[in-house]
C-alpha cells in the first residue's frame, strides 16, 4: 500500500497459512555437464532423487524452467524410459508422468539448451493434483548422484574474456527487389552479460564513415538477429562495394568489438 502521509501504517488483523503433506520427503537435484562452452548448444541431464515417506503424496509432473529455451528429449526411472507427455513453453517444460510416483527412485531427465550467462540455475518442481487443486514441491539443489562429480541445479562457463560467439554473416547480398536474397541476416550470441549493457551494430564505408546504424541499444546474454536492407541512415539504397559490419559489446570490465566485410552487389 503508498500513502503520501508519513505517519500512515497499517496493520495486520489476521494470517493465514494452507499446508499439506509433502509430495516427497526430500527431493534432490543436480544438473550435468556443470561446465559448459558458452553460446554452444548443449545435450543436458537432470538428475532427481525423491525420497519417500508413508506421509509423502508422491508426485504426478515434474517442471523445469530456467531463463534460457529448454528442449526435452527423454526420461527414464531407475535406467528405464518413461512414456512422458510433454507440455514445451518458452523457457520450460512440464513433464506428464504415466503414474504417480510415491517410491524412491533416481529419475533423469534429459534435455537440450543453449547457455549465455554464468552460473545459469536449472529450476525444477514436482507437482500433484488431488480435489482439484495443485500441490508444488520445489527440488533443493544437491548431490543427488554420488557417481558423477556436481552438487547444484546451475551451469557455470570457462572463465575467458569472450562476449561474442556464433556471428552468422554472409559475404555478401543483393539488395536490387526480386525479392531473393534483398536483405542480409545477421546472427550472433552475447554471452555473460547479467546486466543491460550496450550492444551496438554499425556499418561503415571503406573511409571509415558510419553508413548505417543496426543496433544501438541495452541489451543482455542471448541470441541475436539483425537484418540489414542495403541502405543508408537516411533511407537511401548504398552503392554497390565492400563495405564493413563492426559489432562492440560493452562488458563489465572489458569492451570487445567484431568486424566482418560484406559486400552489396546487383
Amino acid at each position: 500500500m503508498l500513502s503520501d502521509e508519513p505517519q500512515a501504517s497499517v496493520s495486520l488483523s489476521e494470517l493465514g497459512v494452507e499446508y499439506s503433506r509433502p509430495l516427497a520427503s526430500t527431493a534432490i537435484g543436480e544438473v550435468q555437464p556443470a561446465l559448459v562452452e558458452a553460446g554452444q548448444k548443449t545435450n543436458f541431464t537432470y538428475y532427481l532423487q525423491p525420497q519417500m515417506q508413508n506421509n509423502s503424496q508422491g508426485f504426478q509432473r515434474i517442471l523445469l524452467e530456467a531463463s534460457i529455451p529448454l528442449h526435452f528429449a527423454e526420461l527414464r526411472r531407475d535406467g528405464d524410459v518413461v512414456n512422458t507427455e510433454v507440455e514445451e513453453t518458452e523457457g520450460n517444460f512440464r513433464l506428464h508422468l504415466d503414474q504417480n510416483i510415491r517410491g524412491d527412485a533416481l529419475i533423469e531427465v534429459d534435455f537440450e539448451a543453449t547457455v549465455f550467462q554464468n552460473h545459469t540455475r536449472f529450476h525444477t518442481f514436482l507437482e500433484r493434483d488431488a480435489s482439484g487443486e495443485t500441490t508444488r514441491q520445489q527440488v533443493d539443489p544437491g548431490d543427488a548422484i554420488n557417481s558423477i562429480e556436481g552438487t547444484g541445479d546451475s551451469v557455470t562457463l570457462p572463465i575467458d574474456a569472450a562476449l561474442f560467439s556464433g556471428l552468422r554473416v554472409p559475404a555478401a547480398f543483393t539488395p536490387n527487389g526480386d525479392g531473393i536474397n534483398d536483405a542480409l541476416s545477421i546472427e550472433f550470441d552475447v554471452l555473460k552479460i547479467i546486466d543491460p549493457r550496450p550492444i551496438e551494430a554499425t556499418t561503415y564505408d571503406l573511409q571509415g564513415r558510419s553508413v548505417r546504424s543496426l543496433r544501438q541499444e541495452l541489451g543482455l546474454a542471448g541470441h541475436y538477429q539483425l537484418f540489414w536492407d542495403g541502405s543508408n541512415d537516411s533511407g537511401a539504397l548504398l552503392s554497390p562495394g565492400l563495405y564493413l559490419l563492426r559489432l562492440r559489446v560493452e562488458g563489465d570490465s572489458t569492451t570487445r568489438t567484431i568486424a566482418r566485410a560484406v559486400a552489396i552487389s546487383y
